[in-house]
């Protein structure tokens, strides 16, 4: 089919459609200009590519679909026929046992009887099992919460550490201020003054009310030496 009939039959189709996508109402528009500019041209070759590789996608993933479907249904008449196979295979056990006549394939006693002795076997294996079902996921329960504790721990432990490290580094920046005020030795880390005089001032500057008209001082003399020192 050439690119003509393609186009045809295409818009066509996509007429038949009550909703269309803006690329195929673009392409159904185009096809219909009479005039169509380079610029029209340009982008109407763009859509019937870009559609015509839809198409083929969509062709691909139906093949690829179907392709799964057949294989799935070999798969599964297979699984039957294997299926079959054990189960006669199983039976065989009860007729070399005389339980199961080999000519009729009929249980050589009653049904009742026979499946009431097969139970008590399979019955105490079904609760062994069972057991170690539950003993094994107990581990397991026991195994994850001690993990998720582990790692709970850990998680607190780095928190608490990059807490520390966060306060330590802001006292660092609080201490600064003492020392860019002159009241701490920049080398030593003291104050240069008495300690309880140094105490005493700061718990008279913690006590001044926020609208006190020193605060606004305050914060223009700090504020200009430190412009000054990250200047510096």
């Amino acid at each position: 089919m050439n690119n003509d009939e393609w186009l045809d039959d295409r818009v066509k189709y996509l007429k038949g459609f009550k909703s269309r996508s803006e690329q195929q109402e673009l392409l159904v528009l185009l096809s219909e200009k009479l005039n169509r500019t380079a610029q029209d041209d340009k982008k109407f070759n763009a859509i019937i590519r870009a559609e015509k590789a839809s198409l083929r996608a969509t062709k691909a993933r139906q093949d690829a679909a179907n392709l799964i479907n057949t294989e799935k249904k070999v798969a599964a008449k297979a699984e039957r026929t294997a299926r079959t196979h054990e189960l006669c295979n199983s039976a065989g056990l009860l007729i070399l046992a005389g339980l199961v006549d080999t000519k009729t394939g009929k249980p050589a006693i009653d049904k009742g009887e026979l499946l009431g002795a097969l139970l008590g076997p399979a019955q105490d294996d079904k609760k062994f099992n069972a057991i170690i079902r539950a003993e094994k996921a107990s581990l397991r329960a026991t195994k994850a919460r001690q993990d998720a504790a582990n790692l709970i721990n850990t998680e607190k432990k780095v928190a608490a550490k990059a807490e520390r490290v966060a306060r330590t580094h802001e006292l660092c920046n609080s201490a600064g201020l003492l020392i860019l005020a002159g009241l701490v030795d920049t080398k030593t880390g003291q104050p240069t003054i008495d300690r309880g005089e140094l105490l005493g001032a700061l718990l008279g500057l913690a006590k001044v009310p926020a609208e006190d008209p020193r605060r606004l001082e305050w914060k223009r003399a700090g504020d200009s030496m430190l412009t000054e020192q990250s200047v510096k």
